[in-house]
C-alpha cells in the first residue's frame, strides 16, 4: 500500500511557484523529457510527458521547450500546446527567429568538412539541422578518443565559417557564432510574458547558460527553480547548480504535476480536512493518477515499480469494468489527490490506495480511508502494506485496523519479493480514526 509519509519533505520545494504568477515552465527535450537515445531518431518523450504539458497549459502556465533539435522536430514528438524552440533559439515551432540565409549558405560550406572530420570517427554520424550541423559519436567504441578528434578538427572548421562549438550528450555542434543560448530564450519568454515565476529543467552543458539567466531573473525578483536532471553523463557543475536534481525525466514529469497541483489550488499546502472527499473515478482522473503512480519515493515505500502508460490504462480499465471493486477519487479542496480502492482475492476483500506526494504529511489518507470505510460493507477487511512503510502502518491502525499476520509476497519491485504485514480490520474493532 503506498504511503502518506508525514516525514518525508516534497520533491518540489514549499516555496515554489508560491503565489507568484504568472509562471513559466521551461523545460530542455533530450534527456530531460526523453530518456537519453542511441540515436537522436530513436528519442520519445517519457511516459506521461504529453499529460503533463497539457495540465500545465489548463492550468495556466507558460510552457516553452527549448531544444538543440529542430523546433519542428520536437513539436511533432511532443503533440502538446507548448511553445517549441529549436538550434537554441534560433526558430520556434513557426520558422525562423533571425535572418537565416547567411546561415544556411555557411553551412553549405561548412559541410564537406564536417563530413571529412567525422569520417575520421569510426561510429560517429552527421546531423544537418538546416541552420546549423552536430557529429554525434555516441555509436564510437572509444567515445572519449572520438571527442578529442572531433574537437580537434572542427576547431578549425567552426572558426573559418564562422560557427562556433557546443558539446552537448556524445555529440560536438556547430552553431551560429552570434547565435542564441537557451539563457537568451528564457529571458526572452520572461520578459515576453512578464513573469513572476519560473522553472528551469536540464540536463546537459548547453543547460548552463539557462541556469545563469535563471540566477540574474533571481536577482530581479522573479521565484526561479532550477531543476538538474541527473545520468551518468550529466555536468557536475550542472547538479552542483541546481535547486532540486531529478531522477530522470519520470522525475521530472512528477514535479510537473506537482506544479499543476499547485496552480489548481494557488499554492495551498494545507487545505482544511473538511475537504477531504470521495467520488466516483472519472475516465479523466486517470493521467493524473498516472503520474502519481510514476513518483520514485513512492514506488519505494510501496515497493512497486511504476506501469507505463499502457499497461497503466489496461489495468484501470478493468478496474473500472469490474462491478465488484469498490473504486473511489479522492479529492482534496476539488482538486484530485490520489484514489482508493477495494478489491477480492482469494477470497479476502482487500483495501489500498495512492496518494499524489503533493498531499502527503498531511492526514488526507487518514481521512479518505475512514470515509471509504463506509463505502465496503464486508468485514473482516485485509490491507497489505510493506514492512518499512512507516506512513502507511500509522494511517491503518489510526482507522482501526490491526495486525493480523506477515507475508513475503511477490512483487514487481526490484528483487521480486517484499516483506509484508497483513491487516485487518474487524467489525467489531471498528472505531473513529484515532
Amino acid at each position: 500500500m503506498p504511503a502518506d509519509p508525514s516525514e518525508r519533505a516534497a520533491g518540489l520545494p514549499d516555496w515554489f511557484p508560491g503565489n507568484a504568477r504568472p509562471v513559466g515552465i521551461l523545460l530542455d527535450f533530450d534527456g530531460t523529457l526523453s530518456e537519453i537515445a542511441p540515436t537522436p531518431e530513436e528519442a520519445r518523450p517519457a511516459p506521461g510527458v504529453r499529460e503533463a504539458l497539457e495540465a500545465l497549459a489548463a492550468a495556466g502556465a507558460v510552457t516553452a521547450v527549448i531544444s538543440g533539435r529542430r523546433a519542428s522536430e520536437v513539436a511533432s514528438l511532443l503533440r502538446a500546446p507548448v511553445r517549441c524552440f529549436g538550434l537554441y533559439g534560433l526558430e520556434d515551432e513557426r520558422g525562423p527567429l533571425a535572418e537565416s540565409l547567411g546561415l544556411v549558405a555557411a553551412l553549405e560550406s561548412a559541410l564537406p568538412d564536417v563530413e571529412r572530420a567525422a569520417a575520421l570517427v569510426p561510429g560517429s554520424g552527421v546531423e544537418t539541422k538546416g541552420l546549423q550541423v552536430a557529429v554525434h559519436y555516441r555509436g564510437s567504441p572509444e567515445p572519449e578518443a572520438a571527442r578529442r578528434v572531433l574537437l580537434e578538427r572542427l576547431r578549425p572548421v567552426a572558426e573559418t565559417h564562422g560557427y562556433r562549438l557546443l558539446e552537448g550528450k556524445k555529440v560536438v555542434e556547430l552553431a551560429a557564432a552570434e547565435g542564441p543560448t537557451k539563457g537568451d530564450v528564457l529571458d526572452r519568454v520572461a520578459r515576453e510574458a512578464g513573469l513572476r515565476a519560473a522553472m528551469y529543467a536540464g540536463d546537459d552543458v548547453a543547460d548552463l547558460a539557462a541556469f545563469d539567466t535563471m540566477d540574474r531573473l533571481a536577482g530581479e525578483g522573479l521565484t526561479v527553480l532550477k531543476v538538474a536532471v541527473q545520468h551518468a553523463e550529466a555536468p557536475p557543475e550542472l547538479l552542483g547548480a541546481a535547486d532540486v536534481v531529478a531522477d530522470g525525466p519520470a522525475r521530472v514529469v512528477a514535479l510537473l504535476q506537482q506544479v499543476v497541483d499547485r496552480l489548481r489550488t494557488g499554492g495551498a499546502r494545507s487545505p482544511s480536512m473538511s475537504d477531504v472527499l470521495l467520488r466516483g473515478v472519472r475516465e479523466d482522473d486517470l493521467p493524473i493518477f498516472f503520474h502519481h503512480q510514476l513518483d520514485p519515493e513512492a514506488n519505494q515505500m510501496a515497493a512497486f515499480t511504476a506501469r507505463d502508460w499502457d499497461a497503466f490504462t489496461a489495468h484501470w480499465t478493468k478496474i473500472l469494468s469490474d462491478e465488484t471493486v469498490t473504486k473511489k477519487t479522492i479529492l482534496v479542496g476539488g482538486e484530485v489527490a490520489g484514489n482508493i480502492v477495494s478489491w477480492e482475492r482469494s477470497g479476502e476483500r482487500l483495501v489500498g490506495y495512492w496518494i499524489g506526494r503533493n498531499h502527503w504529511g498531511k492526514g488526507v489518507a487518514t481521512k479518505a480511508l475512514s470515509q471509504f470505510l463506509g463505502h465496503v460493507a464486508a468485514r473482516p477487511l485485509y490491507a497489505r502494506v510493506a514492512k518499512h512503510n512507516i506512513a502507511s502502518i500509522r494511517v491503518l491502525e489510526k482507522c482501526g485496523f490491526t495486525i493480523s499476520g506477515e507475508d513475503t509476497a511477490s512483487s514487481n519491485a526490484p528483487g521480486g519479493k517484499v516483506e509484508e504485514f497483513i491487516f485487518e480490520l474487524r467489525a467489531d474493532d471498528e472505531d473513529e480514526p484515532r
